[in-house]
């Protein structure tokens, strides 16, 4: 049996480096594709099977890594390293419902439960064939045991590369990223603030009021962002504000475009709750 470390080294640049220092075999996943010659950002197949120093230093080190970022999973597997990577190198790419073809970075730990789960029965049989154990440090630094199929005496059908997803898969995958991206966009203006929020408080908090702003018809990303930001200041408050029900009521009647009514809420409406930074250690005793 071999154990490897999977990094995704784009959340943490030139990890090869060390590697190469170290005298650890590892291979990317890029390998055959285009981003091959990008080894700094590369994810990265690393060999941890045999126990010495340099196994202990990487297993160290990688752990230190995802406890701070989601990018590290520890994988066995019946195959030797250029078998797996092989293999795993197959997903690189998947072809999107309308033909387009896209990078799946699927190693990103707060992908790889998602893409698990909407995989179709074969899709996920084929993908982890030959692995018998599979662990990822999660976005909140926490490690998770992802169930894997059952194995038979058969051997898991091939499947045709790039492979192919319908729409419903593709949409799960995307709101699953989607609560990610808005934090990313939320933090180019206000990042001292969020930075003060937990993790685990700030994405499920966000994550929330995501989904509130879909359900009431906000489909665009700027819309969202507007949402998010009174929901931050007021720690989720503002839904209590008579204001904020007229806007739904309106929305739902297509009366008038949503930033021309969020840009006329009264001030009372942000004064609804203290911001998120400073009141966020309650939140977690609601359901």
């Amino acid at each position: 049996m071999f154990r490897y470390i999977l990094l995704d080294s784009c959340q943490h640049p030139r990890f090869h480096q060390k590697l190469q220092q170290w005298n650890v075999l590892c291979r990317s996943l890029f390998e055959g594709h285009a981003e091959e010659a990008l080894p700094e950002i590369a994810p990265l197949l690393i060999d941890v099977t045999t126990d010495g120093e340099a196994t202990r230093k990487v297993t160290e080190e990688t752990t230190r890594i995802g406890q701070l970022k989601p990018c590290v999973s520890v994988l066995e597997s019946t195959l030797p390293l250029l078998s797996l990577t092989e293999h795993l190198a197959q997903f690189h790419l998947i072809e999107m419902p309308d033909g387009r073809s896209m990078l799946m970075r699927w190693y990103d730990t707060r992908i790889l439960p998602v893409w698990l789960n909407v995989l179709t029965a074969e899709q996920r049989m084929f993908f982890t064939r030959n692995i018998t154990r599979w662990t990822s440090i999660d976005r909140f630094g926490i490690e998770q045991e992802h169930v894997l199929p059952e194995r038979d005496m058969t051997t898991p059908q091939a499947l045709s590369f790039p492979l192919q997803l319908d729409e419903h898969q593709a949409d799960q995958l995307f709101s699953a990223a989607e609560p990610d991206a808005l934090i990313f966009e939320l933090r180019k203006t206000i990042r001292a603030e969020i930075d003060r929020v937990p993790q685990h408080v700030l994405y499920p908090f966000v994550q929330k009021h995501w989904q509130m702003a879909r359900l009431n018809g906000l489909s665009k990303t700027a819309e969202q962002l507007q949402l998010l930001m009174l929901a931050l200041y007021s720690s989720g408050a503002f839904i209590e504000h008579p204001c904020i029900t007229e806007l739904f009521a309106s929305l739902t009647a297509r009366q008038q475009s949503f930033s021309y009514q969020f840009n006329t809420l009264p001030e009372s409406v942000w004064s609804t709750g203290k911001p998120l930074w400073e009141h966020h250690t309650e939140l977690l005793k609601e359901p």
